[in-house]
Order: C-alpha cells, then structure tokens, then sequence
C-alpha cells in the first residue's frame, strides 16, 4: 500500500546571521531536492518499523515506530496514540472530565486536585512563561475567548473587552502546592489555557509510551509540530522537510537534526480575515493583540514541551527590534537546550530574511529564501 508523503510544515528562510544571502533578486527560485521520508517508506528506518495514524486534540498525528518486531512496532504506535489522548481529555478546557476545565470552573473558589500529567504541563507553562516575560502566558484564556480563533469569528473584539481580559490574565497569579498538589486561580474571571503547550506535550508522552513499549526508535508528526528519537535514518540524524510559508504545496529547504523535537509558530498557518482585516492565531498575552510582522519561528529543543511554548514566545517576542531578532535570540542563546530558526515577514514581493541561532546553523542542509508574494495567499 502507498505510504503518505512527508512535508512537515516547518519552515526556514536564509541569512544564517552573518552569512550572505542566495542571489539579490527577489523570486520563488528553483525547487529543491527532498530528503526520502520515513513516513512514506518506514524500512529506511528498519525492516520492523511500521506506520500509523491518529487524530487527537482536533489534529492529525502520524507516527512510525521501531522495534523488535512488526508486532511491537504497532503496540508501540497503539501505545503512543493512547498517550495523546489522555492529553487530550486532561488539558481541553471544554472537555467534560478535563481538569484544566475543573480548574476553571474552580477560579475564585478552591484549589483542585490534579493528576501527575496536568501538574507537570502547568508547571512547565509558568516557568517558561517567566522565562520569556509573559510572552507565553498560560492564563490567556480570557483572551482566547473573546477572540474566539477555532470559531466562527465575525468581528474583533473592542478595546474594552480587551481591557477587561487582560485584567485577568497573570502566570504569576496561578497557585500552586506541591504538597498537596493542587493547582488554584484566584480570581474568579482567570482562565486557564495550556493548549499552546498540548501537542509538544503529548509528543513527549508519546515518546515515553513508545520507549515503554519497546521501540528503540522513532518520529511523530503532530500537526507540524515534530518529535524523533533513537538513530536517525540519515548517518544517525533525522532529515526534516521545511515549506515554505507563503506555498504550503512548496518545500524549499531541510535540516538533519539529532533526537529532540521541532516546533514552528506561524502567520499562515492559522489566520482569520475580519472586517478585510486578516488576523493571525498568535495573541499577545501582554497586550491582548494578534502578533503582526511575523512570517515564523521555528524552535528544536530536546523536549516537545519546550519547543512548543518557546516557538509561540518567540512569536510574539517577534523583530521589532530589528531584523537580527536580538531580543528573541538572546533569550534562545540563554537556555542550552534552545535553538531557533527565526523569520520576520518580508514586504510583499520580496524575500524573507531569518536569524538562524549558533547551535542551528550546523543542521542546516539547503535551503532557500522563502518569498512573500504581492498577493496574500488565500
């Protein structure tokens, strides 16, 4: 039976901070060669490797597992496939018997109880977002709500709504016993919101799930957002296909990375046109404004967790202090465990510069200059 093609939409532009740029005239360019894709053909992995297919936290999850056997492969893709959906009914706000939802509805009451899970994906939510000064702020659910992105959104919400969101939102509010384990929100109108952080999450559950059962090896693909471990199929490494921002349908460059996990925040991804006015799903936590002037960012960290968060802070964190991103790579640079690819939105008609931090730069295969055209894409 064909196996699916792999396209990860990831995505990378040139400039390698400091390196000259391909060519000076603005264009699409010539498209590249593609690395083979595990998902397509798991043998490049091992004769035992199988492939499989999900859906969890309203997405998409392909995986390709490696063990003993073509039978322990599959029990370990069952196995992974189970993790994501324990995820998924702990951290959905509006899952019945979710304690994110328990914990909301808890706000301004009493602290509740939660599961090892939930307590290590709120812990890893808080610190992060002190660590990015709020750029990531795990409370943005008053936000979320009224701007409503997953719904029908008719209109932007006014200046006053947005006021009174952001009254309400506040990591450092959030209430935490270790002891007793216990997660509180103490004022009765703060919501919390973590699903920017579910999918690295649940990548990381899958891991362990597929390690406990016996595979020695293997890659997730969670809605873009990507996880691999064991030996790659590339001299050891794993090869990631990048496309193109503004051409899904295009890739145009890839990196060959060791075990970690690879997450990308972008504009086009998911975007809302309200009034002629076109949204992106990245809201500002601080200011309770969608991020503008992005094209992407692209974190690889060695946990699904962080590179999630992290991808969505450097986001909103953005360039606007220049085309360098010196903010955003300072933080990167400061975690060991970080590194990013970084694209600010080029004018219409023009290709996209990047900053490509050190520890990245050495994974990078070929690429080329991602272009923006005259016309938003649809």
């Amino acid at each position: 039976m064909r196996r699916p093609r792999f396209l990860a939409p990831i995505l990378i532009a040139l400039a390698l901070a400091g390196c000259a740029t391909a060519g000076s005239t603005p264009g699409v360019g010539e498209r590249l060669p593609e690395p083979r894709s595990v998902f397509e053909d798991p043998d490049l992995l091992s004769d035992e490797a199988e492939f499989g297919r999900h859906v969890a936290l309203s997405a998409e999850v392909r995986a390709v597992a490696s063990a003993g056997s073509e039978d322990a492969s599959e029990r370990a893709l069952a196995a992974a496939f189970a993790a994501a959906d324990s995820v998924a009914k702990l951290v959905v706000p509006n899952f019945e018997g979710s304690e994110i939802r328990a914990i909301n509805e808890a706000a301004g009451k009493h602290p509740v109880p939660v599961s090892p899970w939930t307590e290590r994906i709120v812990l890893a939510t808080i610190r992060w977002a002190d660590r990015t000064g709020g750029a990531f702020d795990p409370t943005i659910g008053p936000l979320a709500g009224i701007w409503g992105f997953g719904a029908d959104v008719v209109r932007a919400p006014t200046a006053e709504e947005i006021r009174q969101a952001l009254a309400n939102i506040g990591y450092s509010k959030i209430e935490y016993d270790p002891e007793a384990h216990t997660i509180f929100l103490p004022d009765e109108g703060m919501r919390l919101d973590v699903r920017g952080a579910a999918k690295g999450f649940a990548l990381d559950r899958m891991r362990e799930a597929m390690l406990e059962a016996g595979a020695t090896a293997g890659i997730i693909d969670f809605a873009g957002e990507m996880l691999f471990f064991g030996t790659g199929p590339e001299n050891g490494l794993w090869p990631i296909v990048l496309t193109d921002p503004y051409d899904p349908a295009r890739s145009y460059a890839y990196l060959r990375l060791p075990p970690g996990s690879l997450a990308t925040s972008s504009f086009y991804d998911r975007s809302v046109e309200i009034a002629g006015q076109r949204y992106g799903h990245v809201i500002d936590p601080r200011t309770g404004q969608p991020i503008a002037g992005m094209a992407s960012t692209t974190v690889y960290s060695n946990e699904g967790v962080v590179a999630d968060i992290i991808a969505t802070a450097l986001f909103v964190i953005s360039c606007k202090d220049g085309p360098r991103c010196a903010q955003a790579v300072e933080i990167v640079e400061r975690y060991p465990e970080l590194d990013a690819i970084i694209v600010p939105e080029p004018p219409p008609g023009d290709n996209a510069q990047v900053t490509v931090t050190a520890g990245m730069r050495p994974h990078v295969v070929r690429l080329q200059r991602p272009f923006r055209p005259a016309a938003e894409p649809d």
